[in-house]
C-alpha cells in the first residue's frame, strides 16, 4: 500500500521509482486511503524521501521487519555504488 496523493504527500522522483521498480518485480501495489489498522497488519512498513528509505522498526506494539527483500530491492534504485 501506498498513500494517494489526497492524503497530503508530494509525488517524487522516488516514489515513482519505486512504484516502477514494484511492478517490474510483480509485487501488488495499491494506492490509496488507509486506516492505521491496515498499517499495523502489514508485514514490512517503509518510508521514502529525498533523503533515502527509511524502515519502520515499531508503531505502538506492532514490530515490524526492517530487513525485507523488497526494500532491499528499492534501496537499490537510489545507492549508485
Amino acid at each position: 500500500y501506498y498513500p494517494s496523493l489526497a492524503c497530503g504527500g508530494k509525488k517524487g522522483i522516488l516514489q515513482t521509482q519505486i512504484i516502477k521498480r514494484a511492478k517490474e518485480l510483480k509485487i501488488e501495489m495499491q494506492e490509496g486511503e488507509f486506516l492505521k489498522n491496515d498499517i499495523l497488519e502489514a508485514e514490512v512498513v517503509f518510508t521514502s524521501n529525498v533523503a533515502g528509505i527509511e524502515s519502520i522498526k515499531k508503531i505502538e506494539n506492532t514490530h515490524y521487519q526492517t530487513e525485507h527483500s523488497y526494500i532491499t530491492e528499492f534501496r537499490k534504485l537510489i545507492n549508485f555504488d
